[in-house]
């Protein structure tokens, strides 16, 4: 329902800038709203009829970056087709979202209109609710709300330490790693506490190992099954009906219960797209070239996938 609501009022904001006129200068990615220059849209890794964009303010600081990224899709009336949007991630906050429904044509223009009709840069910097409601808008992923920083944001961590805004509003988004397991109970082994989350007599003991930092991972891969250190943690299966130049492999965890699955277009500028089972969640893990498996089996243990 908050979502619903949060739409609803966004629409409403934006229906002042429907009318709006955008114009592209094409040379050097200059969009102008109502004839007055805004912001830059400048290519990137220009392939064919596709391209990634930087934007940038009237100094050329990036503020984000458009990833462009194709994604085979089928349906019965066109059959076999290719889809391209756009992973759009916040430069200062690491915050990103996906953008849909572009055509080669005219995606400049439609990118920018979708970013000046959000009034995502304001005195030629993003603004932090704007870019908050964007990324909510567009069912996105928070790595840093914007409202949480009081200097303006920052990247504290790396992208692939991103996590689900909506896991952060049902706050289970911690594993036994971090001294709960999936289902909220604290884990006697590393907390002092039982199961059922009866708490031992020694409160001053469980407070001290909650404070504790979480060990490091150690991911290991061998015959189709990842390990942390010696522990099984889950399984893995290339799917074999995934679409010519692409890799895919569905994931399972120590129990042999479907966790997600993965998928890589065989180009190392390409992230991992990942959807997980439980809910149709989409998420994207940066691609490593040196050992991609375990890095990606590394990032999903660490947001507690596994």
């Amino acid at each position: 329902m908050k979502r619903i609501l949060l739409a609803l009022a966004l629409l409403l904001q934006l229906a002042p800038a429907i009318a709006q006129r955008i114009d592209v200068e094409k040379k050097t990615g200059l969009i102008s709203v109502d004839g007055t220059p805004s912001f830059y849209l400048t290519a990137r890794n220009r392939i064919l009829f596709t391209a990634d964009y930087a934007l940038e303010n009237l100094q050329h600081q990036e503020l984000a970056y458009l990833k462009a990224v194709q994604q085979p899709v089928y349906s019965p009336a066109s059959g076999n087709t290719t889809e391209t949007f756009y992973t759009m991630t916040f430069s200062q906050s690491g915050n990103s979202c996906e953008l849909h429904g572009f055509t080669s044509f005219s995606v400049i223009k439609s990118l920018g209109r979708s970013i000046a009709a959000a009034r995502l840069i304001q005195n030629n910097q993003i603004s932090k609710e704007a870019e908050r409601k964007f990324v909510m808008m567009y069912n996105g992923v928070f790595l840093q709300d914007p409202s949480d920083d009081p200097r303006g944001g920052g990247r504290g961590n790396s992208r692939d330490d991103q996590y689900d805004n909506r896991d952060r509003r049902d706050d289970r988004y911690s594993d036994n790693r971090n001294g709960r397991d999936r289902d909220g109970r604290y884990d006697d082994r590393r907390n002092g506490n039982d199961r059922d989350g009866g708490r031992n007599e020694d409160r001053d003991n469980e407070d001290q190992t909650n404070n504790q930092p979480a060990a490091p991972l150690n991911i290991n891969i061998a015959n189709g099954k990842i390990y942390d250190g010696d522990e099984l943690i889950g399984m893995y299966k290339i799917l074999p009906s995934a679409p010519k130049g692409q890799t895919a492999y569905t994931i399972y965890d120590a129990e042999s219960k479907k966790v997600a699955v993965v998928r890589h277009t065989n180009k190392t500028t390409d992230d991992w797209q990942i959807t997980m089972a439980a809910d149709s969640k989409k998420l994207v893990i940066r691609y490593r070239e040196d050992s991609p498996l375990v890095k990606l089996f590394t990032a999903m243990a660490e947001k507690g996938y596994l």
